[in-house]
């Protein structure tokens, strides 16, 4: 489990609980500044890059809840994060994606020195990813790039421990994982105690679009919430169901999250 120590490291952070699930709402921070604290820890610290969709899974799976929920970071990746934190009552500056946090640890790497490892995504990904990140931030310091063979969660036990082997053995400070949504951080969560690395973060799709395979939607996408039908739109026959399921489920939250407030204030106006 991550230390409370650690997390008080980052004063920028404050606990929301959506759906039972826990959200950093994150106040004026630049992303490198989140980051920065983490990679002098002692123990490998887990950071969470949450959207709709995982915050749906985690609700409604325990065990994946509990890795969140004891993550050291779970930071908003989607704006109907922010909008659902802000109807509970916390302070949200905005959100911040598993981009954000990538090329703020590419640039922390390139000013600071701190060695950067990737795992997932096929080999030429995430080579592909590895040599961007060294084109974009010259001086970055990329430690290694490992991917797996596509299975499911957990991991045949020898394929397990080449992925441990791989990333400790390259003395990397800093992990990023691009194996997808729920199985990156359950992957994480199994061996925080395992890992060398000081910081490791799920990052999902981000060497795809490192590699140039995906593309980013325009930032009025992003601001308004419809990145999601820019990325349905390059990925329809995956993503058209996940994001119906993700619909009912916001529908939902934000009903629970605005009565669980208004009960709030009329608790809070009684005598």
């Amino acid at each position: 489990m991550t230390r409370l120590a650690d997390r008080r490291a980052v004063p920028h952070l404050r606990p929301v609980f959506l759906a039972g699930v826990r959200l950093d709402a994150v106040e004026d921070a630049r992303p490198a500044d989140l980051l920065r604290p983490l990679l002098t820890a002692e123990s490998c610290q887990h950071v969470i890059t949450a959207n709709a969709d995982y915050l749906r899974l985690a609700a409604a799976d325990p065990a994946l809840r509990e890795v969140v929920n004891s993550a050291a970071m779970v930071v908003p990746d989607g704006m109907p994060l922010v909008w659902a934190a802000k109807l509970s009552g916390a302070r949200v500056s905005g959100r911040v994606t598993g981009h954000d946090l990538t090329r703020a640890l590419a640039e922390l790497s390139a000013n600071e020195g701190a060695s950067i490892f990737l795992l997932g995504a096929a080999t030429s990904v995430a080579q592909a990813a590895a040599e961007a990140l060294k084109r974009g931030y010259p001086g970055a310091r990329i430690a290694g790039v490992y991917s797996p063979p596509d299975c499911p969660y957990p991991f045949p036990k020898d394929e397990d421990r080449r992925m441990l082997e791989a990333v400790n053995g390259s003395g990397a400070d800093a992990l990023l994982v691009a194996l997808g949504c729920p199985k990156q951080d359950l992957w994480l969560g199994s061996h925080r105690g395992d890992l060398q690395a000081s910081i490791a973060i799920g990052v999902g799709g981000v060497f795809d679009v490192l590699a140039g395979n995906l593309s980013r939607a325009p930032r009025w996408a992003q601001a308004t919430g419809l990145e999601w039908l820019y990325r349905m739109a390059q990925e329809p026959r995956r993503l058209s169901g996940r994001y119906l399921l993700d619909a009912l489920f916001l529908v939902r939250l934000f009903a629970q999250t605005g009565l669980e407030r208004l009960a709030g204030r009329r608790r809070g106006s009684r005598p």
